[in-house]
């Protein structure tokens, strides 16, 4: 009788513990990317030369990809993410591409990322920006700039 009480307790303890992460999930970036654009803004909002970088070390793209592949996320109402995305006219904010080739033709993939240490993630199946990140991640920011040396 009291083997049929630890098993049911067991169940019951395995059952509500993996209920437990329900709402959140990560972002699996499918493809082989060979580059990497990094676009900014200046202090007073402005795109130039000096605030874009192209990386092409595939090593350094892996390790970024792993960086953002471990922040959980969730669905984001489309309005939500238009608002978040106005911080990209602010610097330290950033639009992050992944793609096929230097041009950004074939397949690419985009993120936005806030000085905060949130993220925004495109729909892996489509073109939208449609993924926000649960929590503000202010460690793997500093991680991914000092990976990609991103000083502007």
């Amino acid at each position: 009788m009291n083997l049929m009480k630890v098993i049911i307790v067991s169940m019951l303890s395995f059952t509500i513990l993996c209920g437990c992460g329900a709402g959140s999930d990560t972002i699996e970036i499918q493809g082989e990317y060979k580059f990497l654009t990094i676009q900014g803004v200046d202090n007073n909002g402005v795109v130039s030369k000096e605030t874009k970088k192209e990386v092409e070390d595939i090593d350094k793209i892996s390790t970024f990809i792993q960086k953002i592949e471990s922040v959980e996320v969730t669905e984001q109402k489309p309005e939500k993410i238009k608002e978040k995305n106005k911080l990209l006219n602010e610097s330290g904010n950033y639009i992050i591409a992944l793609a096929e080739n230097e041009k950004l033709q074939g397949k690419t993939y985009f993120i936005n990322m806030f000085e905060d240490g949130s993220f925004i993630y495109q729909d892996p199946s489509g073109t939208r920006l449609k993924y926000v990140s649960i929590e503000n991640h202010p460690k793997v920011y500093e991680e991914v700039k000092k990976l990609l040396m991103i000083s502007f």
